[in-house]
């Protein structure tokens, strides 16, 4: 018998509803087995008596311990049950990247001192990096330095991380241009490859109405397009990546509330990207390089409703070669809040909340690009021991083929 993602077989048969309640107990003393799905995890255990197995299944996005699968379950003897597992059997193949040759793609984006952000890159061996400075007070000809010295080791992918753009309903104007601009300027000086800017701030009912069965920008919509031209339209002239970043909602947050942001909605999200393309073509750049910054993390916690509206296969497969780049990183429990944080350590390609198992299939075939993955965590060893795990993957890469090859996948059932 196979099974997969969520069945149940039993001894007993069904009977008409007056006889359930009285006969209800006399049938789960004779259940010899149950066998279910839904927490995406394998786990055999005696519940009063009855063998309960339950079966990871085969959505590759939370599949927790190990690979997607199918079970297959036998008995020879009644009341003896064994159970081999069937994995995923796609092939993997992780390189070549699309990047420039000697550009591995595993690299990180790191919050504070970007001169010690590059010093760390170098010595941590990475060719990718996304500085994201909290201020500038820091010394650039230090940041130039740290670059030459990372440039003089190999090539580099250099990205910069830009401040948010946020609409301010008190003071009915968009605020953080000048701000943004002077560390635009900050990365235009340190020969950056890509530039990240979130999606406009602002909730998604200001941006866009709906009339009949059209959706059309507003007023605001417009504006924000202006600045993105403003800001954006000579670094595009230079070759220089535009890789706008998803973002997510406060937990709990409904699909339909007025607080929701603009573009947690993959809809949302690619007209948003598409909008920023055509007002660059209008601006005589029409090879702009324009496109998504994936995080991962946000898609995955994005408010409660849209976490299950938009599973991870829809964003892969919805965004998929107009992918620039990501953020990569796991969505855990906070220790001290006790609630779901982004930017936590991903310990295993298999663990709880995203498994990495359907980004890996998405990347080897294509699906999705294969662009620079910057690690998001904030803790500092988190990061660390997050960008090894896939720097190690990838220096690997040449011994993995098939899924099963893949690394952190458990002794038993191999």
């Amino acid at each position: 018998m196979f099974l997969g993602a969520a069945t149940l077989y039993s001894s007993f048969q069904p009977m008409p509803e007056t006889e359930l309640a009285s006969g209800i107990q006399a049938s789960w003393d004779h259940m010899i087995l149950f066998v279910a799905g839904h927490i995406h995890r394998h786990r055999r255990r005696y519940v009063d008596g009855c063998l309960e197995i339950t079966a990871r299944g085969l959505d590759p996005d939370k599949a927790i311990g190990d690979l997607p699968g199918i079970s297959l379950l036998e008995s020879s003897k009644h009341g003896e049950w064994s159970e081999q597992f069937y994995p995923w059997p796609s092939t993997v193949q992780l390189l070549p990247a699309d990047l420039p040759d000697g550009i591995a793609p595993v690299g990180w984006s790191i919050h504070g001192d970007p001169v010690d952000a590059a010093r760390e890159t170098f010595d941590f061996g990475l060719s990718c990096v996304e500085l994201r400075p909290r201020d500038l007070d820091f010394s650039r000809h230090a940041l130039a330095d740290a670059l030459q010295r990372l440039r003089d080791g190999g090539p580099l992918f250099l990205s910069y991380h830009l401040p948010s753009l946020t609409w301010n309903p008190a003071s009915n104007r968009i605020e953080g241009e000048d701000t943004l601009r002077s560390h635009l300027d900050c990365a235009l000086d340190s020969g950056v490859n890509s530039l990240t800017i979130h999606v406009p701030q602002a909730p998604a009912f200001d941006m866009e109405r709906i009339e009949g069965d059209v959706i059309l920008p507003t007023a605001l919509y417009r504006e924000f397009e202006a600045v993105y031209a403003r800001l954006f339209r000579d670094p595009a002239r230079e070759g220089i990546r535009i890789a706008i970043e998803n973002i997510h909602n406060a937990p709990g947050t409904p699909v339909n509330a007025p607080h929701r942001k603009f573009a947690t909605k993959i809809d949302e999200y690619l007209r948003w990207i598409d909008a920023v393309t055509r007002i660059m073509n209008m601006n005589d750049i029409p090879e702009a390089m324009v496109g998504s910054l994936f995080d991962i993390g946000h898609a995955r916690n994005n408010g409660g409703d849209l976490d299950n509206m938009q599973p991870l296969c829809d964003w892969y497969a919805r965004l998929g070669r107009r992918i620039l780049g990501y953020h990569i990183h796991q969505v855990d429990t906070h220790p001290e809040t006790g609630k779901l944080s982004n930017h936590r350590e991903v310990a295993s390609f298999f663990s709880r909340r995203i498994s990495y198992a359907g980004f890996l299939w998405a990347w080897s075939t294509h699906q999705i690009t294969r662009a620079p993955l910057f690690i998001e965590v904030r803790d500092d060893e988190a990061r660390r021991n997050t960008a090894l795990r896939f720097k190690q993957l990838f220096e690997n890469a040449h011994h993995i083929t098939e899924a099963v090859d893949l690394p952190d996948r458990p002794t038993i059932g191999k």
